[in-house]
């Protein structure tokens, strides 16, 4: 149980860590290419004042928008800025094109782009050349005489420098988690090491104190049937003799239940849960006949998982006497064992008439000593610790469990892997 939550609790925790870490990288990212943009689009703006080629020096702007831009930038982006203009007139036919700065981009290709993002209508953005060698931001300012001025900026080295950036960052954060991993698996033993010692000492006394009430139990048993023999028997010895019943059983079933907490991995075999399951169900059928109640079973023949056949027949009798005993009254008890539609799994599916539950949180029904009100009836044996039991062994033997509530009849569902 600990090691199950020891490693449950290692990777939530780095699934935390790598979400964190994807959305740290994702945010600098993002705004590593919201910056090159802005700076591209700047210098854009720069292009396209100066009618299409880039200024010598920043005397030859006259917008306030544009001066104030420049701030961002080194002078030295007047010269080391690589850019491409096309000129188009109010036809829509292209009549210059400036493309000396510019060196691994033929004209041709410059034509068929420019007039691409013509057609489109897009003001601003980015395109990428077919070969994929270059990346390119375009931004189109429309001229006085209804024609129109588009200029690219190529941004393939700022964003192969973003590239990299994050190849790093994707090193660096794998490095980080793997450190992270061997960190929580190093340290998390000692973190949950109070609570094993807690549940240890549990266990000790529920064994402890079990032994030790076993023998006053005796005794007043042995009391219980010497005054019957003496006096005869009553409703008094009657009593007193049904609760000496009840305790051992519910001593009993401590025991098993701190026991099968301290045992290991189950000895696994090939078993026959299609007979398992029809030997147990069979054996109650004569009981809901006795009780009134209904008693409907589909248990595919053929079927075996790995498992402890003794374990495996426990759990079984353990869901169907829970379905027997909580079946409402004239309700009906449904065993159904067969093969599922995906993948090589079984399910066992043991249901009951269990009306006016609809709101009830039925995980809890695995809770150790769980019971729900109405369970508290005398007329309702049990101690709320075997579906707790029967939970525990089929984890431990590789399988699943599960409940649900539809139409007033209550399901428990085992899956199990079927045995090749």
């Amino acid at each position: 149980m600990f090691r199950r939550l020891r490693v449950k609790f290692i990777l939530l925790s780095t699934g935390i860590l790598i979400l964190a870490l994807m959305v740290v990288m994702g945010s600098v990212v993002g705004l590593l290419n919201a910056q090159i943009l802005q700076q591209v689009y700047a210098i854009s703006e720069m292009v396209i004042e100066n009618g299409g080629s880039m200024p010598e020096d920043d005397t030859q702007f006259t917008t306030e928008r544009t001066r104030e831009r420049l701030q961002m930038f080194n002078p030295e982006v007047f010269y080391e800025t690589r850019y491409f203009s096309v000129l188009i007139d109010r036809e829509g036919n292209i009549y210059d094109i400036n493309d000396d700065a510019i060196r691994f981009i033929k004209k041709s290709e410059m034509y068929d782009v420019a007039m691409d993002i013509y057609d489109s209508g897009n003001e601003k953005g980015t395109v990428r050349k077919e070969d994929g060698s270059s990346i390119l931001a375009y931004q189109i300012s429309r001229t006085e005489d209804n024609g129109a001025i588009i200029v690219f900026i190529d941004c393939t080295s700022r964003y192969w420098i973003v590239g990299v950036e994050f190849n790093y960052m994707c090193i660096v954060g794998a490095v980080v988690t793997l450190l992270f991993i061997i960190l929580m698996t190093v340290f998390s033993k000692r973190l949950i090491r109070p609570y094993m010692e807690n549940d240890q000492k549990q266990k000790s006394f529920i064994t402890n104190a079990s032994h030790e009430l076993k023998t006053p139990l005796a005794v007043i048993s042995a009391n219980t049937e010497m005054i019957e023999a003496l006096n005869g028997q009553s409703k008094w010895t009657d009593s007193t003799k049904r609760q000496i019943d009840r305790l051992n059983g519910l001593i009993a079933g401590m025991v098993t239940l701190a026991r099968s907490a301290e045992k290991g991995k189950e000895n696994l075999v090939k078993v026959d849960f299609s007979k398992i399951v029809k030997d147990v169900s069979n054996a109650f059928e004569s009981v809901l006949i006795s009780q009134g109640k209904q008693y409907n079973h589909d248990i595919n023949a053929g079927i075996s998982v790995k498992a402890d056949q003794k374990t495996l027949s426990e759990v079984v009798n353990i869901l169907v006497d829970n379905a027997v005993k909580y079946c409402d009254d004239g309700g009906i008890v449904m065993v159904i064992l067969t093969r599922e539609k995906l993948g090589r799994k079984v399910s066992l599916r043991i249901s009951n008439t269990y009306e006016g539950h609809e709101n009830v949180d039925y995980s809890k029904f695995f809770d150790r000593f769980y019971r729900a009100d109405e369970a508290h009836n005398s007329k309702k044996s049990g101690y709320g610790i075997g579906l707790s039991i029967a939970k525990e062994a089929i984890e431990r033997m590789g399988g699943k469990i599960k409940v649900s509530y539809l139409s007033d009849m209550i399901t428990f569902t085992v899956i199990f892997s079927e045995a090749a």
